[in-house]
């Protein structure tokens, strides 16, 4: 029945009819497509390439604490809790005043990092239960795109649509000097470095006690932060087989030889990112000209014809 009066429908509606609205409305249809992916396309590909290396280094099921190890709490609250700091805070440019260049806010860092730590851990450490580092590493994931929402831009972890029609978007768009900060940032993020000259600029000291500390990191090359934070991993994970608190006790430091690097990854492409939202935005915003262009020449081309 649906069908039947589909086709009646349809045999009314001139194809000139179906062509005319179909070219009133493209802008909208090609702009809304342009914007859609934006930046957070590129960071979830990014992401999953991350995902894929965690699986590959630090796979489920190998890396187990016990909870029966005496020194169970005494890990996960300082080595496993250090390790969501030492994320925020080297993900951060220390360089920059408005990230962990300001004391301010490192402490905010810190202390949203370690509250995000005991939201997700304290009921299983107080109901003693077997904590996977595999599931820890990608519950930093997603600990990081959390962190990014709250303290960075969050353009890099929304889709396209979503950054233009929120009220940063639409700052970023009509505002030329904040367009080009966000350009610059963008461009800086998606820059790879020598992985060997990167570690030379980040300020870590590896310390069983207290999980380590990280002093000062430049931040922002996303690629090479992510394979030096995965590569610190290794101190912490070797420094739980030292004290035994691990539930195989045939692991050694063998198993943690990894050296990621940050070709590993599938690297973002920001700045392309940043032009095809650009454009798609500019057309949509055009879009409702164009529309009411094409209708007043059209309507204005078929009264002629009478």
């Amino acid at each position: 029945m649906f069908f039947i009066v589909y086709n009646l429908i349809m045999k009314k509606i001139s194809k000139k009819l179906c062509k005319n609205i179909f070219l009133a409305s493209f802008p909208i249809v090609l702009g809304g497509s342009l914007l859609i992916p934006g930046m957070g396309i590129d960071s979830l590909r990014f992401i999953n390439s991350v995902k894929k290396e965690i699986n590959i280094i630090i796979p489920e099921g190998k890396f187990i604490i016990n909870p029966n190890s005496p020194l169970y709490e005494f890990v996960l609250d300082n080595t496993i809790s250090k390790a969501y700091v030492n994320d925020l805070l080297s993900a951060s440019d220390w360089s920059n005043a408005n990230e962990a260049g300001s004391k301010k806010n490192r402490d905010a860092y810190i202390k949203y990092a370690n509250e995000w730590y005991h939201s997700k851990w304290d009921s299983e450490i107080k109901n003693k239960k077997e904590i996977d580092l595999h599931d820890v590493s990608f519950d930093m994931i997603d600990f990081d795109v959390v962190a990014a929402k709250k303290f960075f831009n969050s353009a890099y972890v929304q889709s396209g649509f979503e950054w233009t029609f929120s009220k940063n978007g639409v700052v970023d768009f009509f505002n030329w000097k904040k367009l080009h900060e966000v350009y610059k940032d963008a461009s800086n993020k998606q820059k790879i470095l020598n992985q060997a000259d990167y570690d030379q600029f980040v300020q870590y000291q590896n310390n069983i006690v207290d999980g380590g500390n990280l002093a000062y990191s430049i931040g922002g090359y996303i690629s090479n932060s992510k394979a030096w934070l995965l590569n610190i991993q290794k101190n912490a994970i070797k420094n739980a087989i030292s004290m035994g608190v691990l539930e195989d006790k045939t692991l050694n430091e063998d198993d943690v030889k990894w050296n990621v690097k940050p070709t590993d990854f599938r690297n973002p492409n920001y700045i392309t990112c940043i032009y095809i939202w650009f454009i798609g935005t500019t057309i949509l915003f055009l879009s409702p000209f164009w529309t009411s262009a094409w209708c007043y020449y059209w309507y204005y081309k078929e009264k002629g014809k009478k």
